[in-house]
């Protein structure tokens, strides 16, 4: 059974600047939610909600066919952003090339700790997560929990990759194993 997750609380200075990023979204954006992935933004409107009136970003999620309507005013809440840039991308592989940091904490302790990190969306604690997890990639010790989360972990950042480099999200998670194997 997986152990539930939360995702940390965005900082007070994060949820203005998400806000203020959230205004300038429009139809036809691609945008990164850190549960769902990367998303196409289809529809800004105004619904009815028990008889008020709410803004709504209506997102579809292409990978699991999801579609999804988010209240503007929980955009920086939810942790939803543009996908990550060059820059940003190249933090991640710099990590990923970086030691791993091996933590004396049991197994179930260490997984909701990584899941925080995969949750959270930013590439730089995704990246962590596969570099402290990497070393063990080819390992037949490895468990099936780690195994899945190091997966998750790898296909989060995979489809960030594919999305700032345009390429394929088979080639970006070879870059990434690629820089998280030893030589």
């Amino acid at each position: 059974m997986r152990p539930t997750v939360s995702r940390p609380e965005p900082t007070a200075a994060a949820r203005e600047a998400a806000a203020r990023e959230a205004e300038g979204f429009a139809r036809g954006d691609l945008l990164m939610h850190p549960v769902h992935g990367i998303g196409n933004l289809t529809e800004v409107k105004d619904v009815a909600v028990a008889g008020q009136s709410l803004r709504v970003l209506e997102i579809f999620f292409p990978a699991n066919q999801l579609t999804l309507q988010i209240p503007h005013a929980k955009v920086a809440a939810i942790g939803l952003r543009r996908p990550a840039g060059e820059a940003l991308i190249s933090e991640a592989f710099e990590i990923l090339r970086g030691k791993a940091k091996m933590a004396r904490l049991p197994w179930i302790k260490r997984a909701i700790e990584y899941q925080a990190k995969i949750n959270s969306g930013n590439p730089r604690q995704v990246a962590e997560v596969i570099r402290d997890l990497g070393p063990n990639s080819t390992s037949s010790d490895r468990s099936n929990g780690e195994r899945e989360v190091f997966e998750a972990a790898v296909e989060r950042l995979a489809l960030e990759v594919s999305t700032c480099r345009d390429i394929d999200k088979e080639m970006a998670k070879e870059q990434i194993l690629a820089a998280v194997t030893p030589k």
